[in-house]
């Protein structure tokens, strides 16, 4: 059993998905009270920005540091315990817009500028926006009280120009890119609790995609015992702010903490079992 680390997890395909891709989606009723927060949920103050950021956990090392989460409890023998899972769509700036803004990234965007520091009911979104297609593919926008839908929505989805349903819609579409794998690779899946050369589970993600996804599309995680945490893979967007094609992530997120399997000289990433961490 190896000591626990520290780490940061569909709708049928659409292609990729367009904002009314994912149809009337099933969810509770949103009574009276809440009409006030589904309204400043539904439109947001749209932010320019450059490119997306797709960040997927790998849930057995992820419930090393975080077995009370509804998800952990039941990992072994789940979709999780063998695949990545979301963690979430970021939008992000390119090169160009970071030296111009100073920053990498817009985050807690027009009416949700103060829920990062004063997170409030009106900060998530309505629970009917989320997939039920999430309790598979990103089981924490559903489990504990929907913890993860609502961090990654006033954080995130509140700086593009979509709505919460669409924007988890657009996160789950871009498994439409791998139609073969499900964001995992028959690399990953096949040694899980084993050890993976560090360029060969780059490669895994970029050679399925061919030339649409280049070197520097596939960034990966460790903890310090070079165990993987999460990958995290660029795209571009259209004019509509959905995920198009991988593309070269921005040097500030290729030299930082979502690339450490490689900025800690890891030369093979361990994958951790579901049931490694006890």
């Amino acid at each position: 059993m190896r000591a626990r680390s520290s780490i940061l997890l569909l709708l049928p395909a659409c292609g990729l998905l367009s904002p009314g891709c994912g149809g009337t989606l099933a969810g509770p009723t949103i009574p009276p009270a809440a009409m006030a927060t589904a309204e400043v949920a539904a439109a947001p103050a749209a932010q320019p920005f450059g490119l997306y950021l797709l960040a997927l956990t790998w849930a057995p090392d992820f419930c090393c540091t975080h077995g009370s989460k509804q998800q952990c409890r039941a990992l072994a023998g789940s979709y999780g315990a063998d695949h990545l899972t979301l963690h979430g769509l970021w939008p992000s700036y390119s090169d160009a817009e970071q030296a111009e803004l100073h920053r990498p990234y817009p985050q807690y965007c027009g009416a949700y500028a103060s829920c990062g520091t004063d997170p409030t009911p009106e900060c998530n979104p309505d629970p009917a926006s989320i997939p039920p297609a999430m309790h598979t593919y990103g089981p924490g926008y559903l489990a504990d009280q929907r913890f993860l839908a609502n961090h990654e929505w006033p954080k995130h989805g509140s700086c593009t120009s979509l709505a919460p349903g669409p924007f988890f819609a657009a996160a789950l579409g871009t498994r439409a890119v791998w139609p073969s794998h499900d964001w995992t690779p028959e690399l990953v899946r096949q040694n899980v609790g084993g050890k993976v050369a560090t360029t060969a589970l780059a490669a895994a993600w970029r050679t399925t995609v061919g030339a649409d996804a280049p070197d520097g599309s596939v960034l990966l995680r460790c903890d310090q015992g070079c165990h993987l945490a999460e990958v995290s893979i660029c795209f571009a967007h259209d004019a509509g702010e959905i995920p198009t094609t991988p593309i070269v992530c921005p040097s500030s997120a290729a030299t930082g903490g979502q690339n450490t399997c490689v900025t800690r000289r890891c030369s093979e990433v361990e994958l951790t079992r579901a049931d490694e961490c006890g």
